[in-house]
């Protein structure tokens, strides 16, 4: 990595709100396909529309566990979707797999004096030395408990090899973000003091090989993990998910003695959705599909060209496309 790591972090890979806030698109790249949203500010009706949208579906091996396999076929596909909608300028996802995230106590609320903070802490908590990490991070909002923040890194080689293919492509990165913060964003209301336990997958054929779950509390990611399926997508859940809260039970009591999970949301098929439910049934935590649209507009006052069920797959995009309020 050239340079300081603050300095590419926060300017070449993770631009500050000011950047982040200009127009632009949303661009979720997964294993199987491509996902772009563009939203528009719409001032009659008080909130945002959904200006473009559109996927292409990947060929199997293009990406393998978060690893470009193939940088010319993702170049040609970025290209290709870039080209179809007219979007020149995105914010992208990050591989999930790729992603460690981490939460640490902070000395202030200066970006410059808290990046120089966690980039001293990165090995006592990731598997990379400064200088091959790009990381971000989140203030997590406490009143009475002291400044932490939430940190997200990803292996510098991963972020550098999806810039090469935007530039090959095209196409102007204003910044990279991970998939669940993308969705927190997208689907957990701004200024919420809620745990709320996000459920997001995709699945091919109607098979589900992972599932992708993050806990956001006080609309900050602050823990995420992947849920293997090995055989039944409801036993395996079920024991996932269990795990899960046992162990934001026993680590999540630092943030205000909110070590408890407030509700389950889901964005996937019917499938997911039907195995989530009978997984809140036997936890007793309350269930619900996500609103894609929750920080964008209100659907009752405005009619997306997609679907609720479309919507679900599309939910790392629109989070991408939203201007930043927390960075």
């Amino acid at each position: 990595m050239r340079g300081s790591l603050f300095s590419k972090t926060f300017f070449n890979i993770f631009p500050p709100p000011a950047y982040i806030n200009l127009p632009h698109a949303g661009i979720d790249i997964s294993e199987s396909a491509i996902r772009c949203i563009e939203l528009r500010k719409s001032a009659h009706r008080g909130g945002w529309v959904v200006a473009k949208y559109a996927s292409l579906e990947l060929p199997m091996g293009i990406i393998d566990a978060g690893f470009v396999k193939d940088e010319i076929a993702l170049t040609a596909a970025i290209a290709e979707i870039s080209k179809k909608l007219s979007v020149y300028k995105v914010r992208a996802s990050l591989p999930e797999e790729k992603t460690y995230l981490f939460r640490t106590p902070i000395p202030s609320h200066s970006p410059r004096e808290v990046a120089q903070n966690i980039e001293s802490k990165l090995e006592e908590n990731v598997p990379l030395t400064p200088d091959k990490a790009i990381f971000n991070f989140q203030f997590i909002q406490q009143p009475t408990a002291p400044i932490s923040a939430s940190v997200s890194v990803v292996p510098a080689k991963v972020v550098d090899v999806y810039l090469r293919a935007f530039k090959a492509a095209g196409v102007s990165v204003f910044g990279f973000d991970t998939k669940a913060r993308a969705i927190a964003s997208a689907v957990v209301p701004q200024n919420s003091d809620e745990t709320v336990l996000v459920i997001y997958g995709t699945s091919v054929a109607n098979v589900y090989s992972k599932i992708d779950v993050c806990i956001v509390y006080r609309g900050v990611v602050c823990f995420s993990s992947t849920i293997s399926i090995q055989s039944d997508l409801t036993e395996d859940l079920l024991k996932g998910i269990r795990n899960i809260i046992s162990f934001w039970f026993e680590h999540g009591e630092a943030l205000e003695g909110k070590s408890t999970v407030d509700r389950f949301v889901v964005c996937g098929d019917v499938f997911l959705s039907n195995a989530v439910k009978a997984v809140s049934a036997q936890i007793t935590i309350p269930f619900s599909m996500a609103n894609v649209w929750t920080n964008a507009f209100t659907v009752g006052k405005y009619a997306p060209p997609i679907t609720a069920e479309e919507s679900y797959a599309y939910a790392v995009a629109a989070g991408l496309a939203l201007p930043s309020s927390n960075q």
